[in-house]
């Protein structure tokens, strides 16, 4: 066991000790956990010495199949462990989907959206989040509108109009939603979208200062506001992150529909390696876009010095798949150098 995991170990062993009730944690998205995370729950699921201390893991059933390495990591687990429970979380019924909208649109009764309701349940099949969604293209369709003169929530369309003026696909219904924004936040969206983590305001104005655009922290500010007003981010204090990841899913497919998209990554790089403040996370991100760019378009010297850094950082982790990931690129970047054994060994 490396020294991180026994550590990491030892410290929740304390921890659950002192405590007079059990620990409780939460894990949320299992079905992308990388191969590190997964050999440390590994090494805490199968320890005998932690006790008073329940994990509850979250996944999506559909994207975790029996070759999947959660998969694999809890038949272990349940082989040797007989207090582990499997719970399937279902969609919401017809009947609560139903009840949901009649809310959203003030209804006091139920009937009184029940081909609403039915029109979205057979798009949406009683997922919350695109329920919302949605209802939501429905009322930039103008299908679904409050008027004015009723002071009421209406649609007057069958449900099949009203089925044909639903995206089936969620992400195509939040790329409508994306295309309607002005400009200067679809830009700010699909500079998030290729970043897998929370960011800052700082970080986020370095990002969008680019090609002669100039913006104040007080204007990438307001610009994350209006975004969350639009239900497209969340605020977790001080950092900014996507409200679900379907909505960064179709930024990064408006991202994609650029034609820069390779200077996109090298100036995003450029942005978390100066800004990045020492922050770990910032130098794996920068060095895995640097790494997936054609070679004439990076310093394959210091793009070698920085593979070499991060697998350091990886190995002091315990991801020591990603150190060697990391090694075998540099070796590759130090070979397109043209420096082998020249000034670089």
């Amino acid at each position: 066991m490396s020294a991180i995991k026994e550590c990491t170990l030892q410290l929740l062993c304390a921890i659950c000790r002192a405590l007079d009730n059990p620990l409780i944690i939460f894990l949320d998205d299992m079905q992308w956990a990388d191969e590190a995370s997964m050999d440390m729950l590994n090494v805490l699921l199968t320890s005998s010495e932690l006790k008073n201390l329940m994990f509850i893991c979250a996944y999506r059933s559909n994207e975790v199949d029996v070759e999947h390495s959660f998969s694999k990591l809890m038949d272990d687990v349940v082989k040797g462990d007989e207090s582990v429970e499997n719970m399937e979380l279902f969609s919401l019924s017809p009947t609560s989907i139903t009840s949901f909208i009649a809310d959203s649109v003030k209804k006091e009764e139920d009937a009184e959206v029940q081909e609403l309701s039915n029109a979205v349940y057979q798009i949406t099949m009683g997922n919350i989040f695109f329920t919302k969604q949605a209802l939501e293209e429905l009322v930039r369709k103008n299908i679904l509108f409050y008027d004015m003169m009723c002071f009421e929530w209406r649609w007057v369309v069958t449900k099949v109009e009203l089925a044909n003026n639903m995206s089936a696909d969620v992400v195509e219904s939040v790329l409508g939603k994306i295309r309607d924004l002005p400009g200067e936040m679809q830009e700010l969206l699909s500079l998030m979208a290729y970043i897998p983590n929370a960011m800052d305001v700082p970080t986020l104005k370095a990002l969008i200062c680019r090609d002669g655009d100039s913006y104040e922290e007080s204007e990438v500010e307001d610009l994350l506001r209006q975004s969350s007003d639009e239900g497209m981010l969340l605020l977790a204090s001080p950092n900014w992150i996507f409200a679900h990841d379907r909505i960064r899913q179709a930024s990064l497919r408006i991202a994609s529909e650029k034609s820069c998209s390779e200077e996109t990554l090298l100036h995003i790089s450029s942005v978390l390696l100066a800004e990045g403040g020492g922050r770990e996370w910032c130098q794996y991100v920068a060095v895995d876009m640097l790494n997936s760019l054609p070679v004439e378009m990076t310093d394959c010297n210091e793009l070698v010095k920085l593979n070499l850094n991060v697998s350091h950082l990886a190995r002091n982790s315990g991801a020591l798949g990603k150190e060697n990931a990391l090694l075998h690129k540099g070796l590759e970047s130090l070979k397109s150098s043209g420096m082998t054994w020249k000034n670089e060994y």
